[in-house]
């Protein structure tokens, strides 16, 4: 390997591994974003997940061939996080009307991943 290629990839490896740092002032409050990123949206120490997402849970079933499982999750959670749900269940559709949907060809332990990553 030539020096070139060599500090070509020390640049890369570096540019890569190395995270980036943030300065907290005392208060630990986050004083700035790093440029090309929105702040997240926070919410308050003092307000529950209910208070936050709401009361209501929708069942989604989930199959594939034999295998099915059920699943119960917060129903503004699921639509704020995948566009697909939202309407599914704040559109005019039948899962709207009766809180479930049913996913006959998809893999039960992939759709627990995705609701694990909620």
């Amino acid at each position: 390997m030539s020096s070139l290629d060599q500090s070509t990839s020390l640049s890369l490896a570096s540019a890569v591994s190395t995270p980036a740092t943030l300065s907290l002032p005392a208060s630990n409050a986050m004083t700035s974003t790093p440029a090309g990123r929105t702040p997240e949206k926070t919410v308050s120490p003092n307000v529950s997940f209910n208070e936050s997402y709401g009361f209501e849970v929708v069942k989604i079933s989930v199959s594939e061939g034999s295998r099915k499982q059920d699943f119960h999750i917060h129903k503004s959670l699921l639509c704020q996080k995948a566009p697909v749900f939202d309407r599914m269940f704040n559109g005019n559709f039948t899962e709207g009307e009766a809180g479930e949907a049913t996913l006959p060809e998809d893999n039960p332990k992939a759709f627990d991943m995705f609701a694990s990553w909620l």
